[in-house]
């Protein structure tokens, strides 16, 4: 039986790992699938946790990591605008239930709003 050759330790393929787990939130950010954002948040905090105990080998990937980590992070940020201009347009949608202005062919503005029913007039 011939002996294998011996695998990289943790600490060697670390800074890989790290960066298949930004890899991965690039990824899953970009394909909108924004459930999978809470388990690799919490296994790149471990990785960096990891990371802080060894300043030196930080040093050594930190040009690389940065780079990933900046990159990830306006990835976040814009999904952040994008779901927040998504809510402001589904309140725009949510107020026009309950009240909406309309202007006749002269350009009279009416307002249809919620009846005493509960229910939106309607203007014919």
């Amino acid at each position: 039986m011939r002996a294998r050759p011996p695998r990289a330790t943790t600490i060697e393929s670390e800074p890989a790992a790290l960066l298949a787990l930004l890899d991965a939130e690039r990824t899953a950010l970009l394909a909108g699938q924004l459930g999978q954002l809470p388990e690799l948040a919490r296994k790149k905090e471990a990785s960096l946790a990891r990371y802080a105990a060894d300043p030196e080998r930080l040093r050594r990937h930190a040009p690389r990591l940065l780079a990933e980590l900046q990159r990830n992070q306006r990835l976040l940020d814009m999904s952040l605008k994008g779901l927040a201009a998504a809510q402001g347009r589904l309140t725009a949608w949510q107020q026009l239930i309950h009240q909406m202005d309309i202007y006749d062919p002269v350009g009279r503005r009416t307002r249809l709003g919620s009846g005493q029913a509960g229910k939106l007039q309607k203007k014919i």
